[in-house]
């Protein structure tokens, strides 16, 4: 029984707590990026769109900001106006994988999946390990039935988030964790890990509220 649940691990890897089972102390958000957000998730849409938009013209936070701008009409259903808001910012900075990658993710959610490919296979290109954009390419490799390379996808999140444990560099961004929380149930209820479900529940989404309390998301 233990070497049939030993080969049943390498087979399908799950997810683990840390080896030496401490979680990083999570750190305070600060700034104006920070207190857009948490109106975002509070549910004052308004209020975290106009944060966002103060910052659209500083170079550095653009990206971001625009994101976060995006992120607040879609969630009040305008997602022609959070494509608008990401395509703004494209043309300042075309080649910005997080922008890019957000895009993908608004193309997936309105149908327009061929656009949504190309965007986050370009991500990809740019930044190998982008979660988002691995997250679009999982589920659109789901959803038009290519099970075994979206299976490899999904399980690309529970590795990464193991290994990044063992090498002693935890993934800490509340967005990622929930990503891989995502993918590890898909993982999960594909294989029959109910341990796996175990963990997402009682060790790696109290994790985010952990890094961030206000993300009810976890």
């Amino acid at each position: 029984m233990i070497r049939f649940l030993a080969l049943l691990f390498l087979a399908f890897p799950c997810l683990a707590p840390a080896a030496d089972g401490k979680t990083p102390k999570p750190k305070k958000p600060e700034g104006q990026l920070a207190e857009a957000h948490q109106r975002w998730l509070r549910g004052n849409y308004a209020e975290a769109r106009a944060e966002y938009e103060k910052l659209l013209d500083e170079q550095k936070l653009r990206g971001p900001a625009a994101i976060g701008l995006a992120r607040s009409f879609q969630s009040v259903g305008e997602d022609a106006k959070a494509l608008d808001a990401i395509e703004a910012a494209l043309k300042k900075d075309a080649r910005n994988p997080d922008l890019i990658a957000a895009r993908a993710d608004l193309l997936f959610g309105v149908g327009r999946w061929e656009d949504a490919s190309k965007d986050a296979e370009e991500a990809i290109k740019l930044k190998p390990d982008h979660f988002l954009a691995r997250w679009v390419r999982a589920r659109l490799l789901r959803d038009t039935g290519e099970v075994k390379k979206a299976d490899t996808e999904m399980r690309w999140f529970v590795r990464t988030y193991t290994q990044r444990d063992n090498a002693d560099k935890p993934i800490t961004d509340p967005a990622e964790l929930i990503l891989v929380g995502q993918a590890g149930a898909e993982n999960a209820r594909w294989h029959s890990l109910a341990d796996q479900f175990r963990f997402l529940i009682n060790d790696l989404y109290p994790d985010v509220v952990k890094f961030d309390p206000d993300d009810w998301r976890a």
